[in-house]
């Protein structure tokens, strides 16, 4: 058992070392935090357009619209 977890040290040790690892898992990591930034704002989005037509929410709801889109194309 002990053999056992050496060798699956000395496999992630391996695995740390070799530079295109751990560009691809970097790359990855970007890319769905992009995607996901881009899900969650979208989503916002869609939920509160609804409430658009309401006198007391409506400017506020704008605001918040512009301000997501604007953040959302500045990356």
């Amino acid at each position: 058992m002990l053999r056992h977890f050496s060798e699956l040290i000395e496999k992630q040790l391996a695995q740390q070392r070799d530079w295109r690892l751990a560009f691809r898992n970097g790359l990855l990591a970007g890319l769905g935090g992009v995607i996901g930034a881009t899900v969650v704002v979208s989503i916002i989005i869609a939920i509160t357009q609804p409430f658009r037509r309401l006198d007391a929410v409506g400017p506020l709801i704008d605001r918040l619209d512009a301000t997501l889109r604007q953040s959302t194309t500045k990356r």
